[in-house]
């Protein structure tokens, strides 16, 4: 049976900007990889917010080389974007080219966004386990670079 694992924050920031860290890939560079993390670049990120678009990573950490690559499949300008998900079949958590679905939600809550993450089709909970901490560093780094733009 497939894993799934559903994440949210409340952020205090406008609903326009959480949304457009997800479609920029400037902003992208500095919260997918928070400063300090042992985890760098090898190539820019790179976004096409478009049906169909890609979303290109390519990081090394530990000695290892890591591609994931994203096809946006729904973009509701700050409500919705959903995405297939697909590491590359060197990820050590899956050993193969694990394509699962990533949905994010975007909510005015009083006067903060509450954004919500569904990533779901995991092939075990391992993979799932591995995601979690992932996307929680990812939502630690879009608080931080929010913090930062604030100051």
């Amino acid at each position: 049976m497939p894993e799934s694992l559903t994440l949210s924050r409340e952020l205090r920031a406008p609903i326009e900007t959480v949304y457009g860290m997800w479609v920029d890939a400037s902003a992208m560079k500095r919260w997918f990889i928070p400063e300090g993390h042992e985890a760098r670049w090898i190539a820019p990120p790179a976004i096409d917010p478009v049906i169909g678009g890609a979303i290109t990573v390519k990081i090394a950490s530990q000695g290892m080389e890591y591609h994931v690559e994203g096809v946006f499949e729904e973009l509701k300008p700050y409500s919705k974007l959903a995405f297939r998900w697909r590491w590359d079949d060197s990820f050590p958590i899956t050993r193969t080219a694990d394509d699962t679905l990533v949905e994010i939600e975007f909510r005015n809550v009083a006067e903060m966004t509450q954004m919500t993450l569904k990533h779901s089709e995991f092939e075990s909970a391992v993979a799932r386990d591995a995601h979690i901490r992932g996307w929680n560093r990812c939502f630690d780094g879009i608080q931080g670079l929010l913090a930062e733009n604030q100051t």
